[in-house]
């Protein structure tokens, strides 16, 4: 999913329809396989994305599907170039986003997922001077 304005709303609909389609069929696919979700992908979650991931007034959108699993999900983008944490968005304990720098200027990003352990997702920027508040000791916080 990339971001900034696309050239085309139209065609934007469509690929975002598929998109969440797949991600659904997914879900059906494996469910009670799976214990963590993990999306990557460039585009920011809201506006002009929001017929994927939805603003929590209409049902079957991304982030409803998250709410009704309950899994913990990561979401990794790149469409700011900067790096931050956001914990709970859309009301969410379940759902961390983070935003990656740009470019190659970024330090290499280490996320490790154990469901063995209660706060199974942990991420490490690699860059001694580079703090991960969200996730340094484990993800969701008990």
């Amino acid at each position: 999913m990339v971001g900034g304005t696309p050239y085309s709303w139209d065609e934007k609909s469509n690929r975002h329809r598929e998109h969440l389609e797949q991600v659904k069929a997914l879900f059906i696919e494996h469910e009670g396989k799976f214990d963590v979700i993990v999306l990557m992908k460039h585009a920011f979650p809201r506006y002009p994305h929001q017929d994927f991931f939805g603003d929590g007034s209409r049902d079957g959108l991304f982030i409803d599907l998250i709410r009704g699993l309950g899994k913990p999900t990561i979401h990794l983008h790149g469409d700011h170039h900067s790096y931050y944490e956001s914990e709970a968005d859309y009301g969410l304990d379940n759902y961390v986003r983070i935003s990656l720098v740009g470019e190659s200027a970024g330090p290499p990003l280490s996320v490790t997922i154990d469901v063995s352990k209660p706060n199974p997702i942990t991420v490490s920027r690699r860059q001694s001077n580079l703090k991960v508040n969200c996730c340094g000791d484990g993800w969701p916080r008990q």
